[in-house]
C-alpha cells in the first residue's frame, strides 16, 4: 500500500511541475492521503504544499512534503528526520517559509503562522509533556509563513490551518480574524512580542493549539492576522513647554497627576536670545532645562544658567517634555530607570537586558537642585533647595560607552562650580530612557555621512500608543558640525540639521536630543535654533560652557534624537 501512495505522489508531482511553466503564475494544492491511499487535491494560491496525514489512529505522522514553486528556479531539497523540505527558488519567493533566510529590520514586525509546531521545539520542554506524548517526541512545523510589516495580512494557504505562532519586533503585536479580509470582529487577545504562556518557550511564542485557542479563541480558524507596532518607551504624558525663562520665582507649571514610578524627561532648549552669536554679551548664556516634580499634581518647569553670568530672565525658550513610568524589557525594546551619580565620578550603568546594537539613551535630572555630599569651598557656588536662586544650577549630563545592555553617565557642572581640587561636590538622580534604536551596527556604519555638513539618518519609526492615543514617532541620529574647525567668526553658531525622513508629522513634534559621546571633554549641552523645529525637522548646536573661557565651539559628537508627534488631548 505505501508503495501505491508513493507512486501516486509522485505522479502528482511530475504533474504540478510539468504544468508549472516559466511566467505561468504557481498554483497551492494541499493533498492529503488516507490510509486507503486516496488522494485528497485542494488548489489554492501561490506555493505548492503538500501534506501527507494518517487519517487512522490517534498520533499524527510527521510525512511532510513542502514545497513553493515559482516560474523557474533550482530546487533546494532539505531532509530533517521525517521531514521534507522543498523550495524552488525563483524569480520572488512567494511562500514565506520560516526554513527562508530572510533579512531582516530589527525596528519592524514578524509574524510567522504555523500550521502545526514553531521550529527548534524539543523534547523535554516544560509544559509540553502532553503534547510530546501525543506527537512521539517530534514537533514537525508544517507549512509556515512569515508575515513582515504592519497592517491586515490574509493568510492565503494557511487559511484556517494555524495552529502556532511567533511575535517578533519591538512592541509588535498580532491579532488574529476568522475572515480574510480583517473584517469580523479579532479573535480574543493579541499575541505580542512579550506574551509567554508556557515558561519554557520564548517570549512572542504561543503554541499548541490549545494555548493559541486561549488567546485568539480557536484553533484552525485564522484567515487573516492584523499586525500593528504601538510601543509606549513607558510614555505615560508628553508636551511642549512655552515660555520657559531664567528665574526662579517664574516656574512654568504642568499640571499632571504622577506617582513615585513615574520620571521626568525634558528636551533641549531653544536657542532665542536677541543675538546671531552667543557671546558672553548678556543675551544668550550657556543654558539648559530643569523640571521637578513639586505636588503629586504639578510638574515644575524653567531654564539654568551657569553661575559666572548675568542672568538673562526677560528671554523665554522652549523645551519638550515626556512623562514615563519606570520599566520595560528587551522585547518591549526599552528600559526606564534611575541612577544617582555622585561627583564627577564616570558610573557605569547595567540595563539588565540586551537591547541590540547601539541603543539610544536619553538621560535627565529628577530634581531642580542636587544634594551636597562633602564640605565645599567658599567659591563653591551651587545652590540647594534652600537656595532662591536655582536658575543657577547648569549641570549637563553626558553619556559615552554605550553597549547593548550598559552605557557611562557622567554630570559636568560649569567649571566656576568646583571645589579647590576643581571637582563638583554633589550627586543628583537621573532618570533615563534606554531604547532599542534599530541599528544593526555602531553609529559609523548606519550613519556615514561626517562631512562639514552630515546628512541624519533614521534608524526606527512607528507608532506609540500613549494612554490609548496613537502617535508617531521618528528616531535617528547626526553626527555634529565640529564647531572648533570650522573656524566660524560667530564664535561657534554652525547649526547642524536633522530631517525627519520617515515620517510625516502634522505639527511641530516633541523633539529630544542627547550626546551619545563625549568626544570633547568641557562641559557642554544641546540648543534648539529659534522657530527651527518643524514637522520637517529642527537644528540644533552642541554649546560649550564658558565660565573659564570665551569660546563656546566644541568637536563633533553622535547626537541622537527622538521625534514624537505632539498630543491632541
Amino acid at each position: 500500500m505505501f508503495y501505491a501512495m508513493f507512486l501516486k505522489l509522485c505522479a502528482a508531482s511530475l504533474i504540478l511541475w510539468l504544468g508549472t511553466v516559466k511566467g505561468a503564475k504557481p498554483v497551492v494544492r494541499s493533498m492529503s492521503i488516507d490510509s486507503t491511499g486516496k488522494i485528497k487535491d485542494n488548489q489554492n494560491a501561490k506555493s505548492v504544499v503538500r501534506s501527507m496525514r494518517q487519517k487512522s489512529g490517534s498520533k499524527p505522522v510527521d510525512d511532510r512534503l513542502s514545497m513553493s514553486i515559482e516560474s523557474t528556479g533550482k530546487v533546494n531539497e532539505r531532509v530533517t528526520g521525517r521531514s521534507v523540505i522543498r523550495k524552488v527558488h525563483g524569480t520572488k519567493n512567494t511562500n514565506a517559509n520560516a526554513d527562508v533566510a530572510l533579512t531582516r529590520d530589527t525596528s519592524s514586525c514578524y509574524v510567522t503562522v504555523y500550521e502545526h509546531w514553531p521550529e527548534n521545539i524539543a523534547a523535554g520542554i516544560s509544559g509540553l509533556e502532553a503534547a510530546e506524548s501525543a506527537w512521539g517526541g517530534h514537533f514537525p512545523t508544517g507549512a509556515s509563513m512569515v508575515l513582515q510589516g504592519v497592517g491586515d495580512q490574509p493568510l492565503g494557504a494557511l487559511s484556517n490551518l494555524t495552529s502556532s505562532v511567533k511575535v517578533e519586533g519591538p512592541c509588535c503585536k498580532a491579532y488574529g480574524y476568522a475572515s480574510s479580509s480583517c473584517a469580523d470582529s479579532s479573535q480574543g487577545s493579541p499575541i505580542e512580542t512579550t506574551t509567554q504562556l508556557i515558561e519554557g518557550l520564548p517570549a512572542g511564542v504561543v503554541t499548541p493549539a490549545t494555548g493559541l485557542a486561549s488567546l485568539w479563541s480557536c484553533n484552525d480558524c485564522t484567515q487573516c492576522v492584523k499586525v500593528v507596532q504601538e510601543c509606549t518607551f513607558g510614555l505615560y504624558a508628553h508636551g511642549i513647554i512655552n515660555d520657559l525663562r531664567g528665574e526662579q520665582g517664574k516656574k512654568v507649571s504642568i499640571n499632571v497627576a504622577t506617582d513615585a514610578t513615574h520620571v521626568i524627561l525634558a528636551g533641549p532648549p531653544t536657542f532665542n536670545g536677541n543675538s546671531s552669536t552667543h557671546t558672553d554679551d548678556g543675551y544668550v548664556n550657556p543654558a539648559m532645562t530643569r523640571m521637578e516634580k513639586t505636588t503629586t499634581s504639578t510638574i515644575s518647569a524653567w531654564i539654568s544658567e551657569t553661575n559666572c553670568h548675568d542672568k538673562n530672565t526677560n528671554i523665554t525658550e522652549v523645551a519638550g517634555y515626556a512623562i514615563l513610568k519606570e520599566g520595560g524589557s528587551a522585547e518591549s525594546g526599552y528600559i526606564v530607570g534611575t541612577v544617582i551619580v555622585y561627583d564627577s565620578n564616570t558610573t557605569t550603568v547595567d540595563l539588565g537586558v540586551d537591547l541590540g546594537s547601539s541603543p539610544f539613551i536619553f538621560a535627565f535630572s529628577q530634581s531642580g537642585s542636587s544634594t551636597m555630599i562633602s564640605s565645599v569651598q567658599d567659591n563653591v557656588q551651587y545652590k540647594t533647595n534652600s537656595s532662591a536662586d536655582l536658575d543657577e544650577n547648569y549641570v549637563a549630563i553626558r553619556i559615552k560607552s554605550v553597549t547593548n545592555d550598559s552605557f557611562q553617565i557622567q554630570l559636568q557642572p560649569d567649571e566656576e562650580t568646583k571645589n579647590a581640587n576643581n571637582e563638583p561636590v554633589f550627586s543628583e538622580n537621573i532618570a533615563y530612557l534606554a531604547v532599542k534604536s534599530g541599528l544593526t551596527g555602531d553609529y559609523a556604519t548606519h550613519c556615514s555621512d561626517q562631512g562639514d555638513n552630515p546628512a541624519s539618518c533614521v534608524s526606527s519609526h512607528g507608532t506609540l500608543n500613549v494612554g490609548g492615543q496613537l502617535v508617531k514617532y521618528e528616531m535617528g541620529l547626526v553626527y555634529s558640525i565640529n564647531t572648533i574647525a570650522t573656524n566660524s567668526s560667530d564664535n561657534g553658531v554652525v547649526w547642524t540639521s536633522i530631517t525627519y525622513r520617515n515620517t510625516t508629522f502634522t505639527s511641530a513634534p516633541v523633539v529630544f536630543a542627547e550626546m551619545q559621546t563625549r568626544n570633547g571633554g568641557n562641559p557642554a549641552s544641546i540648543r534648539i535654533k529659534k522657530d527651527s523645529s518643524t514637522t520637517t525637522g529642527f537644528s540644533f548646536i552642541v554649546d560649550e560652557e564658558n565660565c573659564n573661557d570665551e569660546e563656546r565651539k566644541h568637536v563633533s559628537e553622535w547626537v541622537a534624537y527622538l521625534a514624537i508627534e505632539a498630543p491632541t488631548r
